[in-house]
């Protein structure tokens, strides 16, 4: 029997991570190794997935060395821009606005 807890946690990421330093501080001291340093760690979480727009990714590369950022980047981030015309929100959510919009009727 699969468990219920089979699908991976999904992770976007942001350019921010790897850029601003008061945040890349604890991977790395430049865009390029705070990218590498992250690598590293998110190779050793096999139950998260991360995702990064491809929009954010090509402004990451106008701030990391891609000749030295390590070979596992593209394996283990991957690029997808979120869908705009999909959205999972809890069904309680809608009856709730629906009740709202009637009553403002």
């Amino acid at each position: 029997m699969k468990s219920a807890r089979s699908k991976k946690d999904k992770i976007v990421l942001d350019t921010s991570l790897f850029v601003n330093p008061e945040v890349r501080h604890d991977f790395g001291g430049s865009p390029t190794e705070a990218l590498n340093g992250f690598l590293a760690l998110a190779d050793k979480i096999p139950a998260l997935e991360f995702y990064m727009p491809s929009s954010i990714f090509e402004e990451l590369l106008n701030f990391v060395d891609i000749k030295k950022v390590h070979g596992s980047f593209t394996a283990l981030i991957r690029q997808k821009s979120p869908s705009k015309h999909e959205l999972n929100s809890p069904a309680l959510l809608l009856y709730e606005f629906v009740e709202e919009m009637r009553d403002r009727v």
